[in-house]
């Protein structure tokens, strides 16, 4: 299995601008009663930025193993995250303290990967650059993977 390959980083399935409309739209349905449409595979994420010290929330798609989530980004945002950041999630309608740094360990971004393509199916580990063109589970160029551990604690 390779960890990068010769194609390109992929690009988000839908304009940048596009997200502006989407995501408050996604983060309203996840704080809402109809939570649990999309709760199994999706949250929010808040955390506060670096520089600018504001409060981000945004929706990402998870996996989680015990009190252990994970997440992945082609965006920049995550730089907010790096050192072990305390962020917030809502998780199936609860809102749940934890702390997020990124992955560096190769060989579990790869095990994240495969358990992402077996969970999500072929199409989206195709369109967010996981199989490479042998058709091997692999980590796209500029993806990276978050970790966030959950402390247990009602935010």
């Amino acid at each position: 299995m390779t960890v990068q390959s010769q194609v390109q980083a992929p690009k988000p399935p839908l304009p940048k601008a596009a997200y502006r409309v989407i995501n408050p739209i996604m983060n309203m349905l996840l704080r809402s009663p109809l939570h649990s449409v999309l709760s199994n595979s999706l949250m929010t994420l808040t955390f506060q930025g670096r520089k600018s010290g504001k409060r981000y929330t945004i929706p990402v798609g998870y996996l989680q193993r015990s009190n252990t989530l994970y997440l992945f980004t082609h965006s920049s945002w995550w730089k907010n995250l790096q050192g072990g950041v305390p962020v917030t999630v809502r998780l199936r309608g609860q809102e749940v303290a934890g702390v997020a740094e990124p992955v560096q360990d190769t060989a579990l971004m790869l095990d994240l990967v495969r358990e992402l393509n077996t969970q999500r199916g072929e199409a989206m580990a195709k369109r967010m650059g996981f199989l490479g063109e042998d058709g091997q589970p692999m980590v796209a160029p500029g993806t990276v993977f978050i970790r966030i551990q959950l402390d247990g604690r009602a935010a």
